[in-house]
């Protein structure tokens, strides 16, 4: 083995950025692999738009992504395709499919196509001699992957907590800083520096988040857990009056992923809008940045901190996969990860079924459609400002809550005027 020979697939923004990587860093990248890193094909769809970086002279362009993905000079496939137009891992899993089909080891930062196929291919991947690597698929270049599955090997884990969107949570610390910042505005600005997209829904929504949460208590858990296994709520209903009563109350308002194994075994998995103690350390995670809280037993608690997107970040997540294959192969070691997402493993806690303590906003300027709202929550009313009411409700279900907000929204409160925030972590 004189080098360890990589096909990319997805000649984007990420994908250029570690082409450059490879380039700059590629003594570093060898004396940590053991052997040269070298890219041998690049597939995308065309070549015609400038990516800033020139493509090594041993890396092979092509339009066919199959071509690449199966060629008998790779070692491994860095799969960088995103997902569909529909929202779906479709193409990714194809090339998944044939990279590990053939033998060849698998490297991905694709949330959606670990989180959706996670469990087939991991069963692919050791079918064939081959590693379904993701450590980016989750906090870019964070190593909590990693972690799981080396220093965490001998723990139990029993909680995972977790800031996993970059987006929501500029958002969130905008809105702490600017207590007369709406959502909107809020949105609007982290759009005009590129850290949302022009559709924000899959960030601001918590979809981004929910794959993501899938992703780690799936392989923390030892299931096949999926996104419809998630109690999920977004941001955009939060407002300038719960930035207010956290700042009252000494919180601090996070966009929070938070997965439970429950004594029996069972998962509890639920990603929402929280107001944590201002101490806490997460609460002190601001702006771009991401991180994960890990209970574990008997370790305790570990946190993992950085830059959850980005060029850098996620370059570094997929070369340090590239690195852990190359010395793997190099070794003729048989594959020693201890955690992979086992197909047909699935045991949880529904949404319906877990409880927690809310903090509940309507607005209304209706002075008997106030009381009728009042009534309904059952008079828990916490503090009045304008049109705004808020309330407290402790430890109720998911399925009551709904239950109780379907009320209201049938009285005549707008659904999107009210707001449900759960508190966390306050027994940590």
């Amino acid at each position: 083995m004189t080098s360890f020979r990589i096909a990319l697939i997805g000649f984007g923004n990420i994908g250029s950025g570690l082409v450059r990587h490879i380039l700059e860093k590629k003594e570093l990248l060898a004396a940590r692999a053991g052997v040269p890193i070298e890219l041998v094909w690049i597939a995308d769809k065309e070549f015609d738009r400038p990516r800033g970086v020139t493509p090594p002279p041993t890396a092979k362009l092509t339009t066919n992504w199959r071509e690449a993905a199966t060629a008998a000079n790779v070692d491994a496939v860095v799969e960088l395709v995103g997902v569909g137009p529909d929202g779906k891992p479709t193409l990714a899993a194809d090339i998944a499919r044939a990279a590990l089909g053939a033998g060849k080891h698998f490297i991905t930062a694709n949330k959606g196509l670990i989180a959706a196929h996670g469990g087939e291919l991991h069963e692919l991947a050791a079918k064939n001699g081959a590693l379904l690597l993701d450590e980016a698929s989750v906090g870019a270049g964070i190593p909590i992957i990693s972690s799981l599955q080396t220093g965490l090997a001998p723990d139990r884990i029993t909680a995972i907590h977790g800031i996993v969107n970059g987006t929501c949570n500029y958002i969130l610390t905008q809105l702490d800083a600017d207590g007369s910042l709406t959502m909107q505005k809020a949105i609007a600005d982290a759009q005009a520096l590129g850290y949302a997209e022009p559709d924000p829904r899959f960030d601001v929504e918590g979809n981004d988040t929910a794959y993501k949460l899938v992703i780690l208590a799936s392989l923390a858990f030892g299931q096949e857990l999926n996104v419809g296994d998630v109690a999920l709520d977004g941001i955009t209903r939060l407002g300038p009056e719960e930035s207010a009563y956290a700042k009252a109350n000494g919180l601090a308002v996070k966009l929070l992923a938070s997965a439970t194994q429950l004594p029996d075994g069972s998962a509890s998995l639920i990603v929402g809008p929280a107001f944590i103690p201002a101490t806490h350390v997460l609460a002190g995670v601001r702006d771009v940045f991401n991180a994960v809280l890990i209970d574990a037993d008997p370790i305790g608690q570990t946190m993992y901190f950085g830059r959850g997107a980005g060029q850098g970040s996620t370059g570094s997540g997929l070369l340090a996969d590239a690195i852990f294959a190359a010395k793997l192969q190099k070794a003729g070691a048989p594959d020693p990860q201890p955690l992979r997402i086992p197909r047909g493993t699935r045991k949880v806690t529904t949404p319906d079924q877990a409880e927690h303590r809310y903090y509940l906003r309507i607005r209304t300027s209706d002075a008997n459609l106030a009381q009728q709202a009042a009534a309904i929550v059952g008079n828990r009313k916490i503090a009045t400002e304008g049109p705004s009411q808020a309330f407290l409700i402790d430890r109720i279900s998911q399925a009551a809550l709904d239950k109780m907000l379907g009320k209201l929204v049938a009285a005549g409160i707008p659904s999107d005027t009210i707001c449900k925030v759960r508190f966390a972590l306050h027994q940590t």
